[in-house]
């Protein structure tokens, strides 16, 4: 049974603001706001989405040296984990941008261009003399 394109359209737009809402909800998570103290952490988003973009930055701060940058100067003023977070939030909106645009990403990190591609190799091997 084939879908329309106007259903295929509509689960794709769900999908998006699903996935700004996790960046959202993510950023929100790690400023604390609307928690106490004591208070449990919030169980809103999708943990799996906030998971992959957490990694995702980590990745990024390794491998692209102006998100290191970026990383680095949030990283004076709010800390690590926050820093993490707010890179993992600018990922997600940068691919939200892309998939609701449909558009290529266009090479910029906060108004600022990434020229270079990568510099990190995939897998990291255990033994580099191996």
């Amino acid at each position: 049974m084939r879908r329309s394109i106007a259903a295929a359209r509509a689960d794709f737009e769900r999908q998006a603001v699903k996935l700004e809402a996790a960046a959202t909800t993510m950023l929100l998570r790690a400023l604390g706001v609307g928690q106490s103290r004591d208070a449990v952490p919030a169980r809103d988003g999708n943990h799996h989405l906030n998971m992959a973009f957490y990694r995702a930055a980590i990745r990024a701060v390794q491998c692209v040296p102006e998100v290191k940058a970026e990383f680095q100067r949030w990283h004076r003023r709010k800390g690590k984990p926050m820093a993490r977070a707010l890179i993992a939030k600018e990922l997600a909106t940068i691919v939200y941008a892309m998939l609701s645009k449909s558009e290529p990403f266009n090479r910029t990190l906060q108004g600022r261009p990434v020229v270079t591609t990568t510099r990190c190799t995939w897998p990291r091997l255990e033994n580099p003399l191996t």
